[in-house]
């Protein structure tokens, strides 16, 4: 390798280990964000994480549960692997309430039962 060529390599080695430590610094900041947010410095007892929705997904990245704050009261759904629901929990004006859906998402059972 001439020296022209390991200057070369060397400058491209700097710039790439700037670039990256910009990105660093960038994911610190997100995270410190994140932290905050969390309020991590807390005991667990004071911890809160509030939100309107929570989704919850498989290895893969495909939704299996939510839990979500609708207008008339709280939801959590459960779905199977084709994301088709299975199953929800809510409390409304009504009350408590439960179904159960077979794989073609037919009602196979509710509480109250209509």
């Amino acid at each position: 390798m001439t020296s022209q060529e390991m200057s070369a390599a060397l400058a491209a080695q700097a710039e790439r280990i700037e670039r990256l430590e910009g990105e660093l610094a960038e994911m610190k900041a997100v995270l410190a964000g994140v932290c905050r947010t969390l309020e991590v410095d807390k005991p667990d007892h004071k911890r809160k994480l509030r939100a309107a929705s929570f989704i919850l997904v498989d290895v893969d990245g495909n939704e299996r549960a939510a839990l979500v704050a609708t207008g008339s009261g709280p939801r959590l759904l459960l779905f199977d692997e084709e994301h088709n629901p299975r199953a929800t929990l809510a409390i409304d004006e009504a009350g408590p309430r439960l179904w159960l859906y077979d794989g073609q998402v037919r009602p196979v059972c509710s509480i109250p039962q209509k």
